[in-house]
């Protein structure tokens, strides 16, 4: 019994270092719950997208304080600032979405200042010495003997 302690009691202390986030989307006028939603936490690489039920996980995040974005087309991008993990705890964030409206039909223009073709910018000087070149065919002959 002392060998089962001794071995698995690390095991145990770094299971317990990390917390989690859980949590479920819905819309807000219906209710339903939107599968696909972005979950991400922000400055970090951590991320998912909801199940069909609307639910979604992620694991092995460091204590400390975070931001949460939710967001999907066609709604708006919910920010949750100051969401605090605890090691070993389970972080439950529930979120309920807007509809927003999406516009295809404005004209977007892109102007430049820069010209698309520089002739400073496409063209090359080399300078070479005299003395370089008879140094250059000076060696070649010892290559080539």
């Amino acid at each position: 019994m002392r060998y089962f302690l001794f071995f698995f009691t690390p095991i145990f202390l770094l299971a317990q270092s990390s917390g989690v986030f859980t949590g479920k989307v819905i819309e807000s006028k219906s209710g339903e719950a939107l599968p696909g939603v972005n979950v991400m936490v922000k400055g970090t690489y951590y991320g998912t997208a909801t199940d069909l039920d609307g639910r979604f996980i992620i694991k092995n995040i460091n204590p400390g304080s975070y931001d949460v974005e939710v967001s999907m087309i066609g709604y708006k991008v919910i920010l949750q600032t100051g969401v605090k993990i605890q090691e070993g705890s389970n972080t439950e964030l529930n979120f309920s979405l807007d509809e927003t409206v999406l516009s295809f039909g404005e004209d977007v223009i892109v102007l430049g200042k820069k010209p698309l073709f520089d002739v400073n910018e496409t063209s090359s000087v080399a300078r070479v010495r005299k003395e370089e070149i008879e140094n250059k065919n000076n060696m070649d002959r010892y290559f080539f003997i």
